[in-house]
């Protein structure tokens, strides 16, 4: 209890610097979901959530989720409001005013139009090809319980081992994949556990509540 994380921590570091390793691609190319497909098999079941409605959209595929993150029609709308949104914001009263009234009518067409927004946040990838390509912080690693207090058994040389067919929690390694304009219902992590994230593309806002 003496070592319980009470604030959160933000890490402005490299990865290099905290013993930290993404999934990374020559020239920086940006990693995509099509990338994860790859990697677990585009036919890996995901839980996908309908935002809107907070509801679980069930009998998704990773290729599901490659096909509507590349789906050219909802990538245009999206570029539509994001366009529309700065307009609104950037208008100023009177002489514009025609121009906002304009803005928020073409608004309202896009939003009848909108295309469902889809969350993705419970891709556990302990065990698959992905977790060679990632590493947690070497300081998430030092406090880890499924490493430190889950039952293992020892090498001869000393170092601990796990066997491969023992049964642990299948809870260090996940994989979001978020739409702009996702979010999430205020929330307890299974057993008030600590977590952490690395925004890898765009960008991810938290509300905490002390």
């Amino acid at each position: 209890q003496d070592l319980t994380l009470t604030k959160p921590i933000l890490v402005h570091d490299t990865a290099r610097s905290i013993g930290m390793k993404m999934l990374a691609f020559p020239r920086g190319r940006q990693v995509t979901v099509r990338d994860v497909a790859d990697l677990l098999g585009h036919q890996y079941p995901v839980h996908v959530i309908d935002v809107e409605h907070q509801e679980e959209l069930e009998g998704w595929t990773l290729a599901d989720l490659v096909d509507y993150f590349e789906d050219e029609e909802r990538l245009l709308l999206q570029h539509q409001e994001e366009f529309l949104a700065t307009q609104e914001h950037n208008n100023a009263a009177g002489s514009k005013r025609r121009r906002r009234k304009a803005a928020e009518k073409c608004m309202d067409m896009t939003n009848r139009q909108r295309p469902r927004v889809l969350n993705q946040i419970s891709l556990e990838f302990s065990k698959t090809a992905l977790s060679e390509k990632i590493l947690s912080p070497e300081f998430v690693r030092e406090i880890d319980w499924i490493d430190h207090a889950w039952p293992r058994k020892r090498n001869p040389d000393g170092t601990l081992a796990r066997p491969v067919d023992e049964v642990y929690p299948n809870v260090q390694y996940y994989c979001l994949t978020s739409a702009a304009g996702c979010y999430t219902d205020f929330h307890l992590d299974f057993g008030g556990t600590s977590v952490w994230y690395h925004v890898l593309n765009g960008e991810k806002v938290f509300c905490l509540i002390p």
